[in-house]
Order: C-alpha cells, then structure tokens, then sequence
C-alpha cells in the first residue's frame, strides 16, 4: 500500500508539471524568492540614469563591452573582466578566474559595470570591488538598462518582458508576450513576437503609452540607425526597413547571419559555421545600402562582436587554434590582436 502510495503522488507529480508551467506557479514561486533576498541588497541611490547602459549593437553581441566617460571594459576568454583605457593600455583585471561560468552582458551607470554570471545578474564597482548579486532566479535574456530600470526577456515565465530598478527591486511584468528580441531606443522599446499567427515588430514607449505595430516580420537583434531599422529575419537573413514604412523590407545579405554590427565604415557581420556550436565564420564588411559586400577577415568562430571607443573587438580563432581576442581600429581600418 505505501508502494502504490508513492507510485501515485509520483504520477501526480509529473502530471502536474506542465499545469504548474502553463499557470505560470514556478515562476511564482522564483518571484517570491527573489523578493525575499533582494531585501537583503543595498540600496544604492544612482545619480546618472538618463544614459544607457551599453549600445543596443553590443548588448545584441551578447555585451561582451561596454565603456563609460574614462575607460573601457571588456570580456576576456569569457571569464575575465578586463579595465582598459580608451586606447585599450593600462589593463587591469577587475575578475579572473581559471574555470567556472562566462561573464556576459556587460551594462555601466555611474560608477557600477553589470554583468550575467551564469543564473545570476551582478554588479561590481569599476574600481573591482563590492561584487554582489542583485537577482539569481534564472537567465535573463536582452537586458538593457534605460531610465533606472533593467528591461529583460524572462525565460522563467514564457519570455515576457519584465523589468525591475538597479538594485534588484520592484521586478514586474511590463508586456504579456512571448517574445523573441527587445532593444530600446529614443526612450522606445521595440520587441519582435507572434500575434494571431502573424510576425510583428511592434514599439511602445517606455510608460506603457503610444503601443504600435512597426512592421510585419520576425526580427532578432533590432538596430535602428537613421531612417532605418536592421534585423535578422526568420530565415536568418540581413533586412533593413524604411522606419516610414513605406517599402517593405530589403534583403541585404541573402546567407545566414550569425550576428552584425553597425560601424561608421558600414555594418560588419559572420554567418552561420559549417560545424555545429561554431557560429561565426568570417568577418565581412557592407555598406549600409546592401553595396560592397566583402570578406575583410578571413576566421572563424566569431563572436562578441563589440564597438567601444574607435574599436571594434571580437574573439575569433585560425586553424583550430585557441580564440583569441582581437581589433580593428574604425578610423585606420587595421586589424590588430590584443594584448
């Protein structure tokens, strides 16, 4: 009896697991955890919160970058972080370590860098010390920080849009859709997803006023630049769309995109690997208008593509070797490793 006791809460159990899911009660359930141990974080008065805390371009590489006023700061063999000056000399290693989970996401307001280190968001002071955690319930997806406020893709509940203030608290559910890229702009958030079987980009301003359909098409790392909005389309095409929406989107690169970035020389990309988990082969360059497409470096796994400064860095690696960190310098065009 207690055997077929157990086999039945057992069974219970496991049925029960796609109900909880769908009702949204384990993400309750993280919520409440969270709000339990961001009590315990310091609350830290921020004085400049009008700037963002990265470019959308970089925060759409994974934020392997970012800068402030003085210096910059980068990831380095995805463990450490690096503090450089604006002519990447002085290096400092603000965290190295020898194994463990990569740094990613790099976000900067005032005098503060923060980062995703695995399930955790933290932050550590520019100077490398206070490194705390400010909320460990889970990946977190496109975070950009804009007007205080960490604005996210929540993969614990079904990819909605959340938010929450710069020491972890007042964590809330700003748009009920399941989607598949955010980025923020003139105090606009764009976000791609699926409506009534239709694939729209859609903008609403960051109270929650003037929501709008932009165009009707999938998009994965929405870039606005001019009249112009860039995006990698369903069928991991480059695309670029008048903002008037007069005209409907333009194919600019017709192979699959891995990832791109938008430079004063034009927009760099890599496309899909050959080899399954090595995405990046090849750096190309094209002109904003889809003319002069050209391979300008020959390499392979490219990732983190990252504008600071005059630089554009990037890991990638040649035959077979170890990935390694490297520049171009947008003003010359010179393509230099790093040190």
């Amino acid at each position: 009896r207690a055997t077929s006791v157990v086999t039945t809460i057992l069974i219970l159990t496991i049925v029960s697991i796609p109900i909880l899911g769908e009702t949204g009660m384990f993400w309750k359930i993280k919520m409440m955890r969270h709000n339990s141990f961001v009590k315990k974080v310091e609350e830290i008065e921020f004085k400049n919160i009008s700037k963002s805390g990265n470019s959308v371009e970089n925060t759409n590489n994974y934020g392997y970058g970012a800068e402030d006023e003085e210096n910059i700061y980068y990831v380095e063999d995805h463990l450490n972080l690096v503090k450089t000056d604006k002519d990447l000399r002085n290096k400092t290693y603000l965290i190295q370590k020898s194994g463990g989970t990569g740094l990613i996401r790099l976000n900067i307001v005032d005098d503060w860098i923060y980062y995703m280190s695995g399930e955790s968001l933290n932050r550590i002071k520019t100077d490398g010390t206070v490194n705390e955690a400010i909320y460990k319930q889970g990946y977190l997806l496109d975070i950009n920080i804009e007007d205080g406020w960490i604005f996210f893709i929540n993969p614990s509940d079904r990819f909605y849009i959340y938010k929450m203030d710069l020491n972890g608290r007042g964590l809330d559910r700003v748009l009920d859709v399941e989607a598949s890229d955010i980025s923020i702009y003139d105090k606009r958030l764009y976000l791609s997803h699926e409506k009534t079987e239709k694939d729209l980009i859609e903008s609403i301003k960051l109270d929650g006023s003037e929501r709008r359909i932009e165009f009707e098409a999938y998009a994965r790392d929405i870039v606005t630049d001019g009249e112009y909005m860039y995006f990698i389309n369903d069928d991991y095409g480059l695309y670029r769309a008048n903002m008037n929406g007069s005209k409907a989107p333009e194919l600019l690169v017709g192979q699959k995109v891995s990832s791109f970035t938008i430079t004063d020389m034009g927009i760099f990309y890599s496309l899909h690997g050959k080899e399954v988990g090595y995405p990046g082969d090849g750096l190309y360059l094209i002109q904003k208008d889809g003319s002069g497409n050209q391979m300008y470096y020959e390499t392979f796994s490219v990732e983190g593509l990252t504008k600071v400064g005059k630089w554009l860095l990037f890991h990638s690696f040649e035959d077979n070797q170890y990935p390694t960190l490297k520049r171009i310098d947008l003003e010359t065009g010179e393509i230099e490793l790093t040190d």
